[in-house]
């Protein structure tokens, strides 16, 4: 229940945040009479390229909550640790996931203004970047892991059980982050249909299923199913184009 309600508080102050910036960000304030604006055909526009990552993100929703509920079957102090290993994480990638956002930026006015061959070094070089931050950022919380992880938790099995998992994390953010940099290059220049396809079958097919079958029917525990539930980062990275 705590970590529900913690959750939704946070997300929903950020949410307050992005839409006061959201307000700010154009040259004159936004007004009730623009919610009445429409154009059809920028619309058709946006929704060609929206909806696939719109699925491809409510597939991410929805596949983890089914994760999820398979490890609070487990138990509650593997849904526990998970939970904590989920914060690490996102200090981990964070800084990548700022370069893959920023390269797509790039990759979208530079592929805009004809710079194809330009664009695609550019996405590499983001990916290379991207690698090394997060690469040093998880030796960082793999070698620190169990004394941060002791300013959340008491509970020695819980901190031992993350210990673990930072181990494997080593492994799974390198590929993560291949994945975001090449991901986002592809949106940059259109080719989210692709992106989709292949996330929907990863993230489904692979990270779910083998979940599913590793936590239900063999009883391997968290370890393998955070490992399995991850594999779909690597998946992408090798399908990338």
């Amino acid at each position: 229940m705590g970590v529900a309600v913690s959750t939704v508080i946070c997300r929903l102050l950020a949410t307050i945040v992005l839409f006061i910036m959201y307000l700010g960000s154009f040259e004159r304030a936004i007004g009730l009479g623009d919610l009445k604006l429409f154009n059809r055909k920028l619309f058709g526009e946006i929704l060609r390229i929206g909806w696939s990552l719109g699925v491809n993100m409510s597939c991410w929703v929805f596949t983890q909550l089914l994760i999820f509920t398979w490890i609070a079957m487990i138990g509650t102090g593997e849904l526990a640790a998970r939970t904590y290993m989920n914060t690490l994480e996102s200090f981990c990638f964070l800084l990548g996931y700022s370069v893959a956002l920023a390269v797509q930026i790039q990759i979208a006015h530079l592929f805009g203004a004809g710079r194809a061959k330009e664009a695609y070094g550019t996405a590499y070089r983001a990916m290379w970047i991207g690698l090394a931050v997060v690469t040093v950022n998880a030796l960082l919380i793999f070698a620190f892991g169990r004394q941060l992880l002791g300013l959340f938790a008491d509970n020695a099995d819980i901190v031992s059980l993350d210990v673990s998992l930072l181990g494997l994390n080593l492994l799974l953010q390198p590929g993560k982050m291949v994945n975001m940099a090449l991901s986002n290059a592809l949106n940059a220049v259109g080719d989210t249909w692709f992106t989709m396809w292949i996330s929907v079958f990863s993230m489904w097919l692979i990270a779910t299923g083998l979940a599913y079958y590793a936590d239900i029917e063999l009883d391997w525990g968290l370890v393998d199913i955070y490992h399995l539930s991850r594999e779909d980062s690597l998946f992408n990275e090798v399908s990338g184009r």
